[in-house]
C-alpha cells in the first residue's frame, strides 16, 4: 500500500514533488523485488537470479529513501529559515546526495562480488568493499544528523550563524509534524546501517557469530526499519508540507517569501 502511495502522490499536480520517484519509489519498489528475491531463493537455491535479488536489493534500495530526508531538511531550513543553518537549503541537496550516491555505487559493486564469488577469499573482498560503502553512509548519515541538530538549536534560541538576511518562521503544526516525521525517519534509517556495519564487519573479518546465523535479527532489522519509514513519510504526506522555494512559509505558518 505504502509502496503505492508514492508514486499515487508523485502524480498529484498539487504536491509538486516529481523527486518522489528517484527516491522513496525506488526505494520501496527496490525492497519489494529484494523480498521477493529472498523467498524465491528460499524455495529454489540452485536458481541464480533471486540470490543475485537479495544480496544487491536489501543493500541499495534504502540509500534513495534517505535522499528524501536530506529534501525534507531542506525544506525545513526554507520554512524556518535559512540564516540558523550552517549549510545553504541548495547545498544540502548537493552535498548529501552526491557522496551517498557514491557510496551506493560502492556498496553495489561489493554486493555483486559477493554474489558472483567462487570461493570465500572473493567473498570477503566483496564484503569489505561493502563495509567501506556503509563506512561511508555512516559517517555521512552522522554529519547530516550534527547539521540537522544545529539547525534546530540555533533556531530555538534564534542565534542565526549567518547574518540574518532573511525571515524566521513560526513553527506551525504541519511543520511540527513533518519535523517529528524527519527525526523519527533518520532515526530508523541510522538505525539499520548500524546493523548491516556490524553484519558486513563480522563476515569480512571471518568472524560469523548469531548476527549472522540468525535471520531473526534480519528480519527485525532490515526489512522493518524500510517499511516503518516509508510508512511515517506516508503518513504525514512531506509533499503537503513542502513549500516551493517561491513561499517560505506556505501552509505551514509565517507565509514569508525569500528574501
Amino acid at each position: 500500500m505504502s509502496t503505492l502511495k508514492h508514486p499515487g502522490s508523485g502524480f498529484i499536480p498539487s504536491y509538486r514533488i516529481g523527486w518522489i520517484f528517484p527516491t522513496a519509489c525506488i526505494c520501496a519498489l527496490g525492497a519489494l523485488i529484494g523480498g521477493s528475491g529472498r523467498h524465491w531463493f528460499a524455495l529454489d537455491l540452485r536458481t541464480v537470479a533471486p540470490f543475485m535479488m537479495q544480496i544487491l536489493l536489501p543493500i541499495a534500495s534504502p540509500t534513495p529513501l534517505v535522499a528524501v530526508n536530506f529534501f525534507l531538511l531542506s525544506r525545513i531550513t526554507i520554512v524556518l529559515g535559512p540564516c540558523y543553518a550552517r549549510l545553504s537549503p541548495r547545498w544540502y541537496m548537493i552535498v548529501f546526495p552526491s557522496i551517498d550516491v557514491v557510496a551506493l555505487l560502492v556498496k553495489v559493486t561489493g554486493g555483486w562480488t559477493v554474489a558472483v564469488a567462487t570461493d570465500y577469499a572473493s567473498a570477503q573482498r566483496g564484503a569489505h568493499i561493502v563495509l567501506g560503502g556503509i563506512l561511508v553512509q555512516f559517517a555521512v548519515a552522522i554529519t547530516y544528523w550534527c547539521l540537522a541538530s544545529d539547525f534546530f538549536i540555533h533556531y530555538a534560541f534564534d542565534r542565526p550563524v549567518k547574518v540574518r538576511m532573511s525571515y524566521r518562521a513560526v513553527i506551525g503544526l504541519q511543520t511540527a509534524r513533518m519535523i517529528y516525521t524527519l527525526g523519527f525517519s533518520s532515526l530508523i534509517l541510522f538505525m539499520r546501517p548500524i546493523f548491516r556495519l556490524i553484519e558486513f564487519a563480522d563476515f569480512a573479518s571471518g568472524c560469523h557469530n548469531s548476527l549472522i546465523a540468525d535471520e531473526v535479527y534480519f528480519f527485525i532489522l532490515e526489512g522493518p526499519m524500510v517499511v516503518l519509514a516509508t510508512v511515517a513519510i506516508n503518513l504525514e504526506n512531506p509533499p503537503v508540507q513542502a513549500p516551493t522555494t517561491g513561499k517560505a512559509g506556505g501552509g505551514v505558518g509565517g507565509g514569508a517569501r525569500l528574501k
